[in-house]
């Protein structure tokens, strides 16, 4: 409960806004860990590892902050400390965007940032399209949204003409280097 109210009632006016809209609840860092090792161990041996990452590319993006033992698989007790580590942190970062494809800005494609659902219900989602150089304005139910709260997220980029998306994942937290300027490449793994 201790978690709940030093980082969820902060958020909540972070990321709350109108009565009609749905209040997010971020779960307590060990009920988070246990519901992302039931989402994605998929072979049931306690751990998230290998092409298990595949499914959840923000939780790869973390997994060298993470893996406490340097094993390359993510336990849910190491990654409840993870997740308890961001009580620590900044409510929001100030991030800069950029979409390319290899070297080339991604004009016009359009990203989404979603919170991984194992971290709550009701978790906010951040748009945005690609300007002719790759930057990324961020925007939530309409309004510009230029700092995103620390979390892990699944990032969806589509480009223009296309109906394929490209399924990334980033960690947004302090002690993330280079968390102020992300660069998200449509083209590599």
């Amino acid at each position: 409960m201790q978690w709940r109210k030093c980082l969820v009632l902060p958020l909540l006016s972070i990321l709350g806004g109108c009565s009609d809209r749905v209040t997010p609840v971020l779960h307590e860092p060990a009920e988070a860990a246990r519901l992302a090792i039931e989402t994605y161990d998929a072979n049931a041996d306690g751990v998230i590892g290998g092409s298990e990452f595949e499914e959840s590319p923000a939780l790869a993006s973390a997994l060298e902050r993470a893996d406490l033992d340097g094993d390359g698989n993510l336990s849910e007790q190491e990654l409840q400390s993870r997740l308890e580590a961001y009580q620590t942190q900044s409510q929001r970062i100030g991030t800069i965007i950029r979409l390319q494809h290899g070297r080339k800005p991604l004009d016009g494609a359009t990203v989404t940032l979603e919170m991984e659902s194992f971290l709550g219900d009701g978790l906010p989602v951040y748009q945005g399209a690609a300007d002719r150089g790759g930057k990324v304005t961020l925007t939530r139910n309409g309004e510009s949204a230029p700092m995103v709260p620390v979390g892990l997220y699944r990032v969806r980029i589509k480009r223009i003409g296309s109906d394929q998306e490209t399924l990334r994942g980033c960690e947004i937290a302090d002690d993330v280097p280079g968390v102020n300027s992300v660069v998200f490449d449509a083209k590599r793994r």
